[in-house]
């Protein structure tokens, strides 16, 4: 048994590298992605409004994901007083903590303390988790939930495990499984560690851990607990609420095409952004999760060999992927809870190498432990300035975001946004449809601003008519005197129809169709220029079934219809 000492060293190596690794630089990292902004700007709603039920973007109710990651990131911003990058990505740095000293405990339970050790080593210094550990989202914050769900199952499990620790293991099974409802998608989490223990159970030959683990009552609780909050979302918002569910959840299994606001990868994407994200032990992982299947294999020559203490890592570490992976939004990132036995796998294969060579060079123990701690060390470092530092340096959202930074629009004036993404639809939603960087451009513009799907939307729903309620203004605007319009060069020529025009400022290029603008109009009496909407309508009919732009005027169109 490792003397108390040196698990404090050891714990205190494990809270070193992630610090080098995660939290390095994690201030000046820079901008909020498109997925991060979301749940920056619901954080700033939530807190404006009061409304911690569920989250907001723009006003506009965003069900989609549980409110969880909202409110931590509210509730750091409240103690704070702002929600700024930083304290928006704090929750999942700490999880990314929390994720490496849970591989740690579940590799100490299935390989012993130098695997355990080692393996909390090797998930600090994964790109994965570095990356998504730097990130206000919750595939890593999910990603620590059920790792700690798989290690309540363990302890559960475990034959040598006493009364009093499987007792502590069913709970922390529990409450792992009722908050992983909460984070990502409506019964996500709560299928994904279901469908652990379900492959788990079929492969065991010993289930009677099946039997600790379903505990009526804390069962009963658990249930209640992943059932609360959507129930009370469908007495708040009816049908809506599950409509959208429902076209979230099944919507990832059907349709496809660029203009599909839930876009996948293909196989070998799918299949090479795995591999990526377990680098740089991604060889090492391989190769030891094929010497369990080989040991299992090898299961009626070693009766000693019991098969479960390899099948549990292979279960949870390949179904998933092979199961998530047959819908047609997938992607790599959803599947990173999945690959927390690569960590494992790769420490068994390491030191099963560092043994090797010490018996054939009479290497000293102390020194190998050592050459690793410093090396691991140095990669967390790497990684701490290459993030923090480096790659900040090349982000071209920089420069989108800063131009709205730059703009000061009148308090009474309203603001639009003009959207006409050829390669990606609005998330469809009972509410109102929501842009997928609606969030960041909220976020860095720092007010309210409503969204028009191109210039014909516009003319068609002037922004005097919208109302926002719930954050920052309340009511419809009071000013007609002048609209604010943030689009791109493109559409000056159509909304030089809609009054006179005030340039404001010009904006970056970041790519070869994103230039941007920012106007100020000043509609006339009659607002839009004479003739010119009826003349447009026309056109947009006559041609609604045809050529590559049908799409974007029938989804103008239906808008109309639908607020109509």
């Amino acid at each position: 048994m490792a003397q108390p000492q040196a698990r404090w060293q050891d714990a205190s190596w494990l809270i070193g590298l992630w610090a080098l690794a995660v939290s390095l630089g994690l201030a000046g990292q820079g901008w909020l992605h498109y997925h991060e902004a979301f749940i920056a700007q619901g954080a700033i709603e939530m807190l404006a409004s009061g409304n911690w039920a569920y989250p907001t973007i723009g006003a506009i109710p965003w069900l989609e994901k549980p409110p969880l990651p909202w409110w931590l990131v509210a509730a750091l911003g409240w103690t704070t007083g702002h929600v700024s990058p930083l304290v928006s990505r704090i929750p999942s740095a700490i999880a990314a903590l929390l994720l490496v000293v849970g591989t740690a405990l579940v590799g100490r339970l299935e390989r012993g303390p130098r695997v355990g050790i080692l393996s909390g080593a090797l998930q600090a210094t994964t790109y994965w988790t570095v990356a998504r550990g730097r990130l206000a989202e919750a595939d890593i914050i999910l990603a620590c939930v059920i790792c700690w769900a798989m290690v309540g199952l363990l302890l559960v499990r475990s034959p040598g495990t006493t009364s009093r620790f499987a007792r502590y293991g069913r709970w922390l099974f529990m409450i792992s499984l009722g908050v992983s409802s909460l984070v990502k998608g409506i019964g996500f989490g709560p299928l994904f560690v279901l469908l652990l223990v379900a492959g788990i159970a079929l492969v065991d030959q010993d289930r009677s851990w099946l039997r600790k683990l379903c505990e009526p009552i804390s069962l009963v609780l658990v249930l209640i607990f992943i059932y609360l909050w959507p129930l009370a979302m469908g007495v708040i918002h009816g049908g809506d609420a599950w409509l959208l569910w429902w076209t979230h959840s099944f919507g990832r299994f059907g349709g496809s095409g660029l203009a599909s606001p839930f876009t996948g990868e293909s196989w070998g994407q799918y299949i090479v952004g795995i591999l990526g994200q377990a680098l740089p032990w991604t060889p090492f992982a391989v190769w030891g999760a094929a010497g369990s299947l080989r040991r299992i294999r090898r299961t009626q020559i070693d009766p000693e060999s019991r098969p479960g203490d390899h099948a549990f890592l292979l279960v949870w570490g390949f179904v998933p992927l092979v199961v998530l992976g047959c819908a047609r939004a997938r992607h790599a990132h959803y599947v990173i809870a999945a690959q927390i036995p690569w960590s494992i796998w790769a420490a068994d294969v390491l030191i099963a190498i560092a043994d090797r060579r010490r018996q054939a060079e009479a290497c000293d123990e102390f020194g190998l432990r050592r050459s690793w701690m410093l090396g691991l060390t140095f990669l967390a470092g790497a990684y701490g300035l290459a993030f923090g530092w480096v790659v900040p340096r090349f982000d071209r959202r920089a420069e989108e975001w800063a131009f709205y930074q730059t703009l000061s629009p009148r308090r009474d004036e309203p603001v639009v946004f003009l959207y006409d993404e050829w390669d990606r639809l609005p998330y469809p939603s009972p509410f109102g449809e929501v842009p997928y960087d609606r969030g960041a451009r909220l976020y860095y513009l720092g007010r309210y601003a409503s969204w028009r799907q191109g210039v014909l939307d516009l003319a068609l729903h002037p922004p005097e008519r919208d109302v926002h309620d719930g954050w920052r203004e309340t009511g419809p605007m009071s000013s007609t005197n002048s609209w604010l319009v943030i689009g791109r060069d493109r559409d000056l020529g159509e909304l030089i129809h809609l009054g006179r025009l005030e340039l404001v400022k010009r904006g970056p290029q970041t790519r070869w169709d994103r230039s941007f603008v920012a106007v100020r109009i000043h509609p006339g009496k009659k607002g839009v220029r004479e003739g010119w909407l009826d003349e447009t309508l026309r056109q947009v009919r006559a041609s609604a079934d045809s050529g590559p732009g049908s799409l974007r005027n029938e989804t103008v169109l239906a808008r109309s219809a639908h607020r109509r």
